[in-house]
């Protein structure tokens, strides 16, 4: 390898390490990069300071003022660019102003790439992203005006405090994934992700900035040198120091190097930058926990997996690298409530005893064809007791060993991954197979246990197979009741103050949690409106050229414009009225950012970016539109506003719900004026005037109930509209007390998702399913044993269980497993439902199964049994000949049974698998008239 000395310019030749000194000369070699961008050309005084430089002949140090911005203070620099706190003379507006770096020549290729930051940056509008309000050149020095962070960067909080908690970093991160994602969408990717260019807000929260390396995918536009490398080496992707493709996963990379930076103090990869960039093509990264063991593995995973050197088998986007970091970040784990684990067991229930049905009802089947097409009279023909209870055997064995590999190795199986649980060790990461086998000896080996004695009983009698009636034997009935109880005993011990953990996880050092997944909103479902294209000659104000008219607003005409120095859309708005010296100074994600002012005529002109998106009121003409989930984030924004408006005195004088516009990607933003297109009626809705506190709060109930109304939403929310009634109007905690609502009501279930209502099935199967067989069995136990009445009668009085459903919905407002898993049945109007209405849904929810049974019980009257009871017990063995299947009519007419049963089975999984795909209304839901919320 070789190095030019910058003194003596002798080329040094070098192995491995780079020399310290000059050979020749003896002049000290500066190292090329610490946290340093190599993306410039040098100059030829390539040692120039931050203060050295000079704009149009005049050095930095003595210049006052770059265009309409005066300097005041420098405030760092990099390999393209040097940034400096400066003030714009004419609004007082603190900005950061970015400046072409001394050490740069002046070329238009580096003129080109510095403007080309400001052009891709521009284009982003969003809380997790640092804003551009302008660009330009003065005597040939092109400078870019950025939002001001009022914080330090991610690098000055390593330096001062050193590796950061682990809840702490993975927070920093995901508003840095937000801001990148936003980013993407754009088809934008940043190459440049490290501490130094994530910015923290005054709320402590991160901005992404420093786009000067980003590349536009959409655009492809590629200013890079032939060979050459564009990044900070340390935080750079493999592909990228190879000078190769860069696509979303270079920046998931980098978040993952920078993630491990702020774990660890220092970058995945260490030295000069030509040993750095060998060792990522070449090295693996460290692990984590090699540097941090306190870290679990499970993030360490995380972190490994984004280091990846081969693109393919990192994160492939963002959104899957944000869910997986999820249950890192604060908040990001909770106590997992006894309903969803109740579910979680359920799901995996169902999943070892499909594995293990599957091949039993193909045995089963073949069995009845075979005998029915025989005429076989033997009972043993129908029912194979040995190879029932190797059946039970199996399924007792697979259902242990399922638990302990699945919980030991993943820390859940797939019930728990569906409802959004894991199990974990004293240590917070996985148990364990020590601690696994443990923990499910307890629950469900012991249960499997519990029930190994009936089947055992099975296996000792070959020929002659005899079942104790049940209420007759109590011994042996008790097996069969045993699973249940012990169940239930593991579970006497679970309270919310211990985090809801059985006994069974206290004696394997073992507990249950639940992940939050990070709730997204759905993107590109907003409307745009579009503004009239002008027939007019070509109309300017300062830089900016007009493209079409979009409306007026009181007596002020806007415009749609273009600024051609960023190529971004901006809004014009031209009036007798100049906007407020604190509304050109606001800096606020949820009001439109003021870019640039003047006077053209008798008028006053002032631009601000552009909205891209539609008014609330317009998004509500479509109910598909609004939902919930997206909505309550929206009002949260709005409330939050509200109270930043009366701190600092930017309250629009006059609201209404027509200045709430929701952009493209989601956001909220809140206009100073409405906006009504041109040739349209005028606005007739209720506007909010008076005092800004009784204004603020006025306007925020409204925008409550305006959704509220249109959209299906929990109860709580529905409380929560009617506490902000208007008597509360005066009061001055108001505002702060409905933000403190809305941010609980964010962290709350907004919706039902497929999870929620698999866990509810599995729920409903474990519970009411249970009550109703057993209800369908001990009625014929009694008419049996008291009335002796013949089995084929009683059998005929199982559909009567179709009426258990609408008595148990009737009795709960909706079943038992709504009330485990805190969901509401509601009307279609988003009212809750009736009884009478919860019973109906139930008791067609429930028909099909409950009818199979009832099917069942009448083909098992038809099977011949002995009324023997000389040992106290009913002996399958030689019936009398009139009750036997013993011509094929009867054979067939169990097949054709059989047959009935499997189209019932088939109905009840279609509306099962429906009600998952369709979380809030099934089947049953769509012809009941009622949906499902979260409570």
């Amino acid at each position: 390898m070789q190095l030019k000395c910058p003194d003596c310019e002798q080329v040094i030749e070098y192995a491995e390490r780079q020399p310290s000194k000059c050979s020749a000369c003896g002049h000290p070699l500066r190292s090329v990069v610490d946290d340093a961008t190599l993306d410039y050309l040098p100059t030829p005084d390539a040692q120039a300071t931050l203060v050295g430089g000079e704009v149009g002949g005049e050095s930095l140090a003595t210049a006052e003022r770059i265009g309409d911005y005066r300097l005041l203070r420098p405030l760092g620099q990099g390999g393209m660019g040097l940034v400096w706190e400066a003030e714009q003379e004419a609004t007082g507006r603190r900005v950061a102003l970015k400046l072409l770096s001394p050490r740069l020549s002046p070329t238009p290729e580096n003129i080109d790439r510095f403007l080309r930051e400001g052009k891709l940056a521009a284009s982003l509008s969003h809380p997790r992203s640092t804003f551009v309000f302008g660009a330009g050149q003065q005597n040939g020095q092109p400078y870019i005006a950025m939002e001001l962070m009022p914080g330090r960067t991610l690098k000055d909080v390593l330096e001062e405090g050193g590796p950061l908690p682990v809840a702490r970093a993975v927070d920093y991160m995901l508003d840095a994934i937000d801001g990148l994602e936003a980013a993407h969408a754009l088809g934008v990717i940043h190459r440049d992700v490290k501490p130094s260019n994530c910015f923290l807000d005054g709320d402590g929260r991160v901005k992404v900035g420093d786009f000067g390396l980003s590349k536009s995918l959409v655009s492809d536009v590629s200013l890079t040198r032939t060979g050459g490398f564009l990044g900070t080496p340390q935080f750079a992707a493999p592909e990228q120091v190879r000078g190769g493709v860069v696509d979303q996963r270079t920046d998931v990379y980098a978040v993952g190097a920078t993630l491990f930076c702020l774990l660890t103090g220092r970058a995945p990869f260490e030295g000069d930058a030509v040993a750095v960039i060998a060792q990522i093509v070449t090295d693996p990264a460290p692990s984590l926990r090699s540097l941090r063991p306190d870290v679990r593995q499970a993030l360490d995973r995380v972190v490994a997996r984004s280091l990846e050197k081969n693109p393919d088998r990192r994160f492939q986007d963002l959104s899957h690298l944000r869910r997986a970091l999820a249950g890192f970040a604060t908040g990001g784990i909770s106590i997992a409530d006894i309903g969803r684990r109740f579910a979680a067991y359920m799901v995996d229930s169902l999943v070892v005893a499909t594995a293990t049905a599957i091949p039993a009802v193909g045995i089963a089947v073949t069995t009845s064809i075979r005998a029915a097409t025989s005429g076989s009279s033997d009972p043993q023909s129908y029912y194979s007791p040995t190879l029932n209870a190797c059946m039970q055997l199996i399924t007792i064995v697979m259902q242990v060993a399922y638990f302990a590999v699945t919980e030991a190795f993943w820390g859940r199986g797939f019930g728990k991954w569906v409802m959004g649980l894991r199990v974990v060790g004293p240590d917070g990461d996985v148990p364990g197979f020590a601690r696994s086998v443990a923990r499910s000896f307890f629950l469900p080996g012991a249960i499997a246990l519990a029930a190994l004695a009936p089947v055992l009983t099975l296996l000792r009698s070959q020929d002659t197979v005899t079942v104790p009636p049940p209420g007759l034997d109590w011994g042996q009935s008790l097996q069969h009741f045993l699973p249940v109880l012990f169940a239930l005993l593991c579970t006497t011990s679970m309270r919310a103050r211990n985090g809801y953990r059985g006994w069974h996880e206290f004696a394997s050092g073992t507990r249950v949690e639940r992940v939050r997944t990070t709730i997204r909103t759905k993107q590109g479902r907003i409307p745009v409106v579009l503004p009239i294209v002008s027939a007019e000659e070509e109309r300017r104000y300062g830089p900016f050229m007009v493209v079409g008219d979009l409306g007026h607003c009181g007596d002020s005409t806007v415009m749609v414009g273009r600024d051609e120095a960023l190529g971004r859309a901006v809004w014009i708005y031209r009036g007798p009225h100049a906007a407020s010296d604190a509304r050109r100074r606001l800096v606020r994600p949820t009001r439109p950012y003021w870019l640039q002012g003047g006077e053209q005529g008798d008028d006053r002109w002032d631009t601000f970016e552009a909205v891209t998106g539609a008014p609330l009121t317009e998004i509500a003409r479509d109910p598909d539109r609004m939902e919930w989930q997206e909505s309550r984030h929206w009002l949260l924004d709005l409330c939050e506003e509200c109270i930043a408006a009366l701190a600092d005195g930017t309250l629009p004088e006059v609201l209404s719900l027509s200045q709430i516009w929701i952009t493209r990607s989601g956001r909220l933003k809140l206009l100073d004026t409405p906006v009504k297109p041109p040739g349209a009626a005028t606005l007739n809705e209720p506007t909010y005037t008076g005092p800004p506190a009784e204004r603020a709060v006025a306007f925020f109930r409204a925008a409550i109930l305006f959704c509220t109304r249109r959209q299906i939403v929990p109860r709580h929310v529905l409380a929560f509209a009617d506490e902000l009634a208007p008597s509360a109007l005066a009061g001055d905690k108001t505002l702060a007390w409905a933000a403190a609502h809305l941010r609980e009501a964010v962290m709350k279930p907004a919706a039902l998702g497929w999870d929620d209502r698999l866990g509810i099935l599995a729920v409903s199967m474990g519970s009411e399913f249970s009550f109703y067989l057993t209800f369908a069995f001990v009625v014929p136990l009694v008419l049996i044993v008291a009335l002796g009445l013949p089995i084929t009668k009683v059998a005929l009085l199982a559909p009567l269980t179709l009426l258990m459903p609408a008595v148990v919905a009737f009795a709960s407002r909706g079943g038992p497993a709504f009330w485990l898993t805190s969901i509401d049945v509601l009307r279609s109007d988003g009212q809750r439902a009736s009884r009478w209405r919860c019973a109906w849904r139930n008791l067609l929810a429930w028909a099909p199964i409950i009818l199979i049974y009832g099917v069942l019980g009448t083909l098992l009257g038809k099977v011949a049994i002995s009324p023997a009871r000389g040992n106290g017990a009913i002996t399958v063995s030689q019936a009398p000949t009139d009750m036997a299947p013993t011509d094929m009519g009867n054979s067939w007419l169990f097949t054709g049974g059989m047959l009935a049963c499997g189209f019932l089975g088939v109905l009840f999984f279609a509306g099962a698998v429906y009600a998952v795909a369709r979380p809030q209304r099934g089947l049953q839901d769509l012809l009941s008239g009622t949906l499902l919320s979260p409570r």
